[in-house]
């Protein structure tokens, strides 16, 4: 097994016939960083009454098919070693429930995330849901099934490159490793994170969108979807795991995201006061201890 399970927030909860408190796995990025950079994380994330699980790639590196590393040159089995890390977390306890797992990545971790739910292999989905921050699949497969997304990226970011990696942008290791990866199907180096949510959108089957703006960010989301799928790009932010910050808008927003699929997934109804659920009083559908 390529990663290693470095730590799962108390779910803090004892659940009514089954299952336990959702499960954030968060990605980290290539090379430096990890898994440190997640610890700011875990307060806001058992806070909403959910589970973070941080598991770490092999030399720092995860293989995210356009990205990167040891990992990628390796052809390391990252979405299996994942399968097997949650399979792990369901025999070890009933507090995490692991068949409800988020995937929330940064730059390579982004990648792997969403790739896995991009295009889909055989087997269940990795995710129920995916937040990508600087780092998604470049190609959404024609069979990728209805997922919500939720995509993260600064328009001044230099290493994953908001429009794509053609354009002058070649050079850029990053750029390299997608057009190469890309061969098998076609050149999509070029897509950039807009028209990777516009395939996102056709997969999900949205009848259209709208826009929003706040806070130096610009939002697009999906509408008439079968899942969930927005894209926000932050004005000046470059290449900047921002959602990690406390009290960053980023971080807010994503696991809004988190909490507002993994109470729908749990047959609840979401609004401002949380996960509404005609049973059970805690988070999500599930009664705290006493």
């Amino acid at each position: 097994q390529r990663v290693e399970l470095l730590g799962v927030a108390r779910a803090l909860a004892r659940q009514r016939g089954g299952g336990g408190a959702p499960l954030v796995v968060a990605l980290h990025g290539f090379g430096g960083g990890y898994p440190d950079m997640f610890v700011p994380l875990s307060g806001a994330v058992a806070a909403r009454g959910l589970a973070l699980a941080v598991p770490r790639g092999l030399n720092g590196s995860w293989n995210g098919r356009y990205c990167c590393g040891v990992a990628l040159r390796e052809r390391v089995d990252d979405v299996g070693a994942l399968r097997a890390l949650l399979a792990a977390a369901r025999r070890l306890t009933r507090r995490v429930d692991a068949a409800l797992a988020f995937g929330v990545g940064f730059s390579n971790g982004g990648f792997l995330a969403s790739d896995a739910a991009a295009l889909p292999g055989r087997g269940p989905p990795l995710f129920k849901a995916v937040v990508s921050v600087a780092g998604h699949a470049l190609r959404v497969g024609l069979d990728a099934r209805p997922t919500p997304v939720f995509m993260v990226h600064g328009d001044g970011d230099a290493v994953v490159p908001l429009g794509g990696c053609c354009g002058g942008n070649e050079a850029l290791p990053i750029c390299a490793a997608a057009l190469e990866a890309a061969s098998p199907f076609g050149v999509v180096g070029c897509r950039g994170a807009r028209d990777v949510f516009r395939q996102w959108l056709r997969a999900n089957g949205c009848a259209g969108e709208t826009a929003t703006r706040a806070g130096g960010r610009a939002c697009v989301s999906g509408t008439g979807c079968a899942a969930n799928t927005t894209l926000c790009v932050a004005a000046g932010l470059g290449h900047f795991p921002e959602f990690v910050l406390p009290g960053a808008a980023a971080q807010a927003d994503a696991l809004t995201f988190v909490a507002r699929e993994a109470c729908r997934a749990r047959g609840g109804a979401f609004g401002d006061a949380g996960c509404a659920c005609a049973s059970g009083t805690g988070p999500f559908c599930w009664t705290p201890p006493d």
